[in-house]
C-alpha cells in the first residue's frame, strides 16, 4: 500500500514537470537591461552657478582636510626615527613595539582627512547640489581631498609595508 501511494505521488511530481515550458518567462537579461546607463550631455544641461552654503561648506571641509594633512605630515616626521628603526627589529621588540605604536597613531592621524572625503561625498548625493556648477565644486573639492588621501596611504604603505 506504501509503495503504491509513493507511486502515485512521483507520478503526479512527474506529470507537473511536465507542463508546457513555452508558457514560462525566460531568465534571460531584456534588450533594455543591456542598454549602458549615460550620464547628461552637459552640453545639453542648463549651467547654474555654485550655491554660496555649498561653496561655504566645502570651503570648510577642504579647510579640515587640509588642517589634518597637515597633522598627518607633522605625525609622520616626528615618528620617522622610531619607524625606520623599527622596520629591521625583530618582531616583539621594544623597537618593533613602539614601531607598531607609532604606525596605529600615523594610521589615527589620517582620519581628518578620512571624514572630509565623506562628508564630500555625501553631498555629492544629495539633490539639493545637482546643479553644474555644484556638481563642478564638489568635483574639485573631493579631487583635492583625495590628493591628501594619497598622499598619507602611499606613506603608510611605504613605512608599514
Amino acid at each position: 500500500m506504501r509503495s503504491a501511494s509513493f507511486s502515485v505521488a512521483l507520478g503526479l511530481v512527474l506529470a507537473g514537470c511536465s507542463a508546457n515550458l513555452a508558457d514560462v518567462p525566460s531568465l534571460k537579461p531584456r534588450p533594455i537591461e543591456h542598454r549602458p546607463i549615460l550620464p547628461p550631455d552637459p552640453a545639453s544641461e542648463p549651467q547654474t552657478p555654485v550655491t554660496s552654503a555649498l561653496e561655504q561648506q566645502l570651503a570648510k571641509l577642504v579647510g579640515d582636510a587640509t588642517a589634518g594633512h597637515a597633522a598627518f605630515e607633522k605625525e609622520r616626521s616626528g615618528n620617522a626615527t622610531v619607524l625606520e628603526q623599527a622596520r629591521n627589529a625583530a618582531e616583539g621588540s621594544e623597537a618593533w613595539i613602539a614601531g607598531q605604536q607609532a604606525l596605529s597613531a600615523l594610521d589615527a592621524a589620517r582620519a581628518q582627512v578620512r571624514d572630509a572625503a565623506g562628508a564630500i561625498d555625501t553631498l555629492r548625493v544629495d539633490p539639493a547640489y545637482a546643479g553644474t556648477g555644484d556638481r563642478a565644486a564638489i568635483d574639485a573639492a573631493a579631487a583635492k581631498v583625495a590628493g591628501f588621501a594619497r598622499d598619507e596611504a602611499a606613506a603608510v604603505d611605504k613605512v608599514g609595508g
